[in-house]
């Protein structure tokens, strides 16, 4: 039924539109000079897989005894800090908080120690780490002794060749007694704390014009290691950087696919769209079980503490599968297979496990693409959240912005009514005529009502089963998700489900220019200036409407601002 209880007229399919009408929304102008975030720390993914791998070169035996012994250390590294995007209140992109805090520095010099402890300690550690010299009576190779260990690990810590001063710096660490334990443990202490360990150093001095440099071959083989596997350059990187070959075009691009290709790009493949996904916002979804009204809602279907988990990996799931497989960002918005390994998520599904290797199956037929996945649709309560969803589409994917609420308007998020669909309820609170509410809310509701067809576990529905508090049944009315959803603003067609909207999105380029502007965030971990930055927008923004999403996430390595850098004011 609709709003007022008048039978729904079904809207017919919307004809679709050709893919691209909207013009680039990025006016480029090469003489613009964007403004770099000065200095960045490691984040806190980049630096726990940094200290791993400083920990396998320097105990390739026993690196996995030695890290399980940093637990604790490890454990109090800050998590990294969501910077809000000027003008928005949801999402945004995470970086290590780039202030120097006290338990950021208490946190990492706590590891430096610890690891340099766990690599001095027993004798056949010294051993494992420096060789017989470290451990024989003979005090004479003891210096070179140190001096090798200095060469191979002090470019792992810094990620570029020693200098000269920078060689003898960690050698003077250990004072005369070059191969004592306590004395090793400072040199490796002392590396692995060192600014070159912790941040993004780079001081590449090749002119590009004005104040931008370009990157030597070392911190380009760091920037593109960190961005796509968030960890150090491996031997085949180094070996590039070494040489000089990575500074030309084509051992660029070899190496730049090869990073993509490999399945330790997952890591930022999964980082990424979850930034831009706002997975992290669903709730815990079993907050609320063990109540009456949820429960009799849940019904056979209760949440167990996995759940929230498995929703996140059907999304990340489909989304490695489409990069994998060379599917461009509307293939991604529109792909109806089933990706849970969960049987708990399969059954709200009602759709048989994946196994993880095979073809996926396909979603049963109510299932239209990504924005059906339990993880877009559910919250941790018994009713849907329309504005929440639309907001979520409206933002993120969108890029649309939405100011917050009045600072005086009283904020409720309605509850499951005993007589009345969530839509009505909706449709009352923001939409009644005269309302300062309902500009906003034009914008968000219709794109949540459109998915009102599943419920707050994204289990499909036609009519919403009503209970009062006690858990009583109390009426289960047809469910309306006709609505007009405005992906372009002045489109004003009907659509009848979200099936239709999401392949009206994945039509319009202007998810293409969010992911554009969304993934410039995520590569540079600062806002981006639509003036500025309107180059490398524009450059990400056709790679992602004219290829793959393995190439539009490799279009980031090849902006100029990747490859230099730029002298702070």
């Amino acid at each position: 039924m609709g709003p007022t209880g008048e039978p729904i007229t079904p809207v017919p399919p919307v004809p679709e539109a050709p893919r691209g009408e909207a013009a680039i929304p990025f006016e480029c102008d090469p003489a613009q000079t964007p403004v770099e975030l000065p200095l960045r720390r490691l984040s806190r993914a980049e630096y726990l897989n940094t200290v791993r791998a400083f920990a396998n070169a320097a105990l390739p035996q026993s690196n996995g005894a030695a890290w399980s012994a940093l637990g604790t250390e490890l454990g109090q590294v800050p998590q990294d800090t969501v910077v809000k995007v000027n003008g928005e209140t949801h999402g945004g992109f995470s970086r290590l908080d780039q202030t120097t805090q006290q338990a950021t520095v208490d946190a990492t010099y706590a590891v430096s120690v610890a690891l340099a402890r766990q690599a001095t300690r027993p004798t056949a550690r010294l051993t494992e780490l420096m060789g017989s010299c470290a451990t024989d009576s003979n005090t004479v190779n003891d210096a070179a002794c140190l001096s090798a260990l200095v060469d191979k690990l002090g470019p792992l810590a810094v990620r570029h060749t020693l200098s000269a001063d920078d060689r003898a710096f960690f050698i003077a660490t250990a004072g005369t007694t070059p191969v004592d334990p306590d004395a090793v443990a400072d040199v490796l202490t002392v590396m692995t704390a060192a600014p070159g360990f912790l941040y993004h150093l780079e001081s590449g001095d090749q002119p590009l014009g004005g104040e931008v440099f370009a990157l030597d071959a070392e911190e380009l083989a760091a920037r593109l290691s960190y961005h796509f596997w968030q960890a150090p350059p491996d031997a085949a990187l180094r070996a590039s950087a070494a040489s000089g070959a990575l500074l030309q075009d084509g051992e660029y691009r070899t190496q730049v696919a090869r990073l993509v290709a490999d399945q330790r790009a997952e890591v930022m493949v999964d980082d990424f769209f979850n930034q831009w996904f706002r997975l992290q916002e669903l709730g815990s979804l079993t907050s609320r079980v063990g109540t009456p009204q949820y429960d009799a809602f849940a019904g056979a279907n209760r949440p167990t503490d996995q759940l929230r988990g498995a929703m996140f990996e059907d999304v990340l799931s489909a989304v490695r599968w489409n990069v994998k497989h060379g599917a461009t960002l509307a293939g991604l918005l529109t792909d109806s297979r089933q990706f849970t390994q969960s049987a708990e998520l399969a059954a709200l599904y009602e759709a048989p496990v994946w196994d993880g290797t095979t073809e996926p199956a396909r979603l049963p037929t109510t299932r239209s693409g990504l924005l059906t996945r339990a993880a877009f649709l559910a919250n941790d309560s018994a009713n849907t959240r329309p504005v929440m969803k639309g907001l979520r589409i409206r933002t993120a994917l969108l890029c649309d912005s939405i100011p917050a609420p009045p600072g005086n308007l009283m904020v409720t998020t309605p509850e499951l009514a005993a007589d009345a669909t969530t839509r009505q309820q909706i449709e009352n609170l923001t939409e009644q005529p005269g309302s300062s509410c309902l500009g906003c809310h034009r914008a968000l509701n219709p794109l949540g009502y459109v998915s009102e067809g599943f419920d707050a576990l994204g289990r499909v529905r036609t009519h919403q089963q009503l209970f009062d508090s006690d858990g009583n049944p109390t009426g289960a009315p047809q469910v309306n998700t006709v609505s007009t959803p405005r992906v372009e603003f002045e489109d004003d067609r009907a659509f009848p489900d979200i099936g239709s909207v999401t392949t009206r999105l994945a039509e319009s380029r202007r998810v293409d220019s969010c992911f554009a502007r969304q993934y410039f965030r995520y590569s540079f971990q600062r806002a981006e200036s639509l003036t500025l930055d309107a180059c490398a927008l524009r450059t990400l923004d056709v790679a992602a409407r004219g290829g793959s999403l393995t190439d539009a996430l490799a279009a980031t390595a090849f902006l100029p601002g990747f490859k230099s850098r730029r002298l702070s004011p």
